[in-house]
């Protein structure tokens, strides 16, 4: 099962691909290796060292009633994760400056950090072009 950890804004929904991570609209789609990442716990320690939000405050899991109710959770229970949007930016930022310093191929879980890093690249783009007051967080399903 494919499982993608898209950016959401409250005000805006999910944001696509910003088409300059896709200049010739082959059809690429971010997320991917960060909502697959089992490197999380490490990402996590990162954000801890620079005095951020650790990413995984941001991940919220995007169930269907069926999937809550096979996993037996309690849809009000359920927690959105919404942050201040720049308190994602200084995730991202920090995150990308530590893994912009290990070599490309170097693993966060199973993936190289370079894919890692598009998908944070990528996810550090969208915030640029929305307004201050919005909410963040990153929906994975």
């Amino acid at each position: 099962m494919s499982m993608y950890a898209m950016i959401e804004l409250d005000e805006s929904g999910h944001q696509p691909l910003p088409p300059e991570f896709d200049p010739d609209n082959q059809g690429f789609v971010y997320g991917q290796n960060l909502g697959q990442c089992r490197g999380i716990d490490e990402l996590n320690a990162i954000c801890e060292a620079a005095g951020v939000e650790p990413i995984e405050n941001f991940l919220a899991e995007d169930l269907d009633e069926e999937e809550m109710e096979e996993f037996g959770l309690d849809p009000d229970e359920i927690d959105e994760k919404w942050s201040p949007l720049e308190d994602g930016v200084a995730t991202l930022k920090a995150l990308i400056a530590e893994l912009e310093k290990r070599p490309a191929d170097s693993l966060i879980g199973e993936h190289p950090a370079e894919a890692i890093l598009w998908d944070l690249r990528v996810s550090l783009s969208i915030p640029h072009n929305a307004p201050p007051d919005q909410l963040f967080r990153y929906v994975v399903g």
